[in-house]
């Protein structure tokens, strides 16, 4: 179980790299790539703190540093959809409190857990008092709830894309992002088993945090080697076409006269 959390990581690398090897990148591809790379750091702090509780706390501060992170998952899934589906993107302001239920996350547990000694740091971890507070609960509804609200945010922004592009194309099979649909419901199931996990056992606690958590990112690994092989398989995958007409405009063009960009016929 040890290795496949660290396949997770390496498939990450790995994807971030064929990433940003593209000669022509946009923003998307480098919210993509930071999409992927948060996965490889939220898999890696879990296999840290898992080490760390079988080896006795030898670097107590990295206690509890994994669930802050998932919280940005879907803010820069969100991102990335946002501006791979608009034309002339333009990054607004607004868009950074889309942060500020991780920033919310941090200071909590600043205040429970990241401000305490080492020792009572540890005490809290070993012993499972911090699912005694109330924000535990909290925490797994609110992981459960945003992570949900935004791959369902996703797939209605990539459904309102497609819908605009087959009304000025006859042929989408080059710009269609059927595989980002593909990314968008494999990341639902994936988080919503994570989140069915955690949620029935503080319900009923049948299961130790530790093996918890080891079962948990053993699926976030899991995604990300699908994603890896869905990728490489179907060869597209972090490929993006510019379309050249504008999408905004009142009236579609004929999906028989409707002018695709060099390479996209």
């Amino acid at each position: 179980m040890d290795a496949f959390l660290i396949v997770g990581v390496a498939e990450a690398l790995l994807i971030i790299a064929l990433i940003l090897s593209k000669k022509q990148k946009g923003l998307w591809d480098y919210t993509l790539a930071a999409y992927f790379g948060l996965f490889g750091i939220n898999i890696l702090l879990s296999y840290l703190e898992i080490l760390n509780r079988i080896n006795g706390y030898p670097i107590p501060f990295i206690i509890h540093t994994s669930t802050p992170v998932i919280f940005l998952h879907g803010p820069v899934l969100w991102l990335y959809i946002k501006s791979l589906t608009t034309q002339k993107f333009v990054f607004k302001p607004t868009y950074l409190l889309h942060f500020v239920p991780f920033l919310a996350i941090v200071l909590v547990f600043y205040f429970q857990i990241y401000s305490l000694p080492h020792n009572q740091r540890i005490a809290i971890d070993s012993s499972g008092a911090f699912k005694n507070n109330i924000s535990y609960p909290i925490i797994l509804a609110a992981v459960a709830i945003v992570s949900q609200g935004y791959f369902i945010w996703g797939l209605l922004l990539l459904r309102r894309y497609n819908r605009r592009i087959k009304g000025f194309f006859s042929s989408v099979e080059h710009i269609d992002l059927s595989w980002l649909r593909f990314l968008l419901l494999s990341a639902t199931i994936c988080y919503a088993l994570i989140s069915t996990l955690y949620i029935s056992n503080y319900i009923m606690g049948l299961l130790s945090f530790n093996f918890m958590q080891l079962i948990g990112f053993i699926l976030a690994s899991a995604y990300v080697l699908l994603l890896g092989f869905y990728g490489l398989k179907q060869g597209n995958v972090f490929v993006s076409s510019n379309i050249s007409v504008d999408l905004d405009r009142t009236s579609a063009i004929q999906p028989e006269t409707a002018p695709l960009e060099k390479g996209d016929e």
